[in-house]
């Protein structure tokens, strides 16, 4: 330390991640990315997200309006009848919050 000269901070040094790690966290990225209506292209939101009989992923007020016009899934047209074709995906709080991180973050 030299009097009258103001000493430089330190920059904190950055981890740099492997090839596998960067690997690993852009293949999760993109599998979040994919998590959207594909009826109205808009990302799931945690309260209405729902799941048909047949594993299909949808908006609630998408797939009933889709129901009302045909009872099939919109994806693969397997027959679904009122409430019991489809049920509420309940999502936890922390698994969405870091979906939407992870979101925000590479849009």
């Amino acid at each position: 330390m030299t009097p009258g000269i103001p000493e430089a901070k330190e920059k904190p040094v950055k981890e740099k991640k492997s090839k596998k790690q960067r690997k690993k966290a852009k293949s999760k990225r993109k599998s979040l990315l994919r998590i959207r209506c594909p009826i109205c292209f808009n990302n799931l939101g945690k309260d209405s997200v729902v799941s048909t009989k047949c594993g299909h992923v949808f908006c609630r007020n998408c797939l009933q309006k889709a129901l009302i016009l045909k009872p099939v899934c919109p994806t693969c047209r397997r027959k679904l009848t009122g409430y019991q074709g489809y049920h509420t995906l309940y999502l936890d709080d922390n698994v969405y919050d870091e979906f939407v991180d992870d979101i925000t973050i590479t849009q």
